[in-house]
């Protein structure tokens, strides 16, 4: 019997998640970002808005949390503000998914 593991690379992404009521925003990484807003939600009490995601190949969540580190709250917690605007931003033009899934999760919410 063989057993050589798998050689499928999975793919993490970074994501936004917004605590609207705190202005607050979480980036973190997982491979189903969607499912992951859906866990948080179910765990937090205030709403949250998914405000997007990309490949972490492309932003990874290392090199965000350190650009952000200035406005860090508490662990993987930054205020929203224009600089994390901003890489909320980059994150949605590296991917053209995110506005549809975003304007999809708007539309059915608001």
């Amino acid at each position: 019997m063989d057993n050589h593991k798998s050689n499928t690379k999975k793919h993490f992404n970074l994501y936004a998640v917004i605590d609207i009521r705190n202005q607050l925003v979480k980036f973190g990484k997982s491979l189903y970002p969607t499912a992951r807003f859906k866990e948080l939600q179910t765990g937090n009490g205030n709403k949250l808005v998914f405000a997007g995601f990309c490949p972490e190949d492309k932003l990874s969540e290392k090199n965000a949390h350190e650009e952000l580190s200035s406005i860090r709250v508490s662990g993987e917690w930054f205020k929203l503000n224009k600089l994390s605007r901003s890489v909320i931003d980059r994150m949605r033009g590296l991917n053209l998914k995110t506005y549809i899934i975003v304007m999809y999760i708007y539309v059915k919410w608001f």
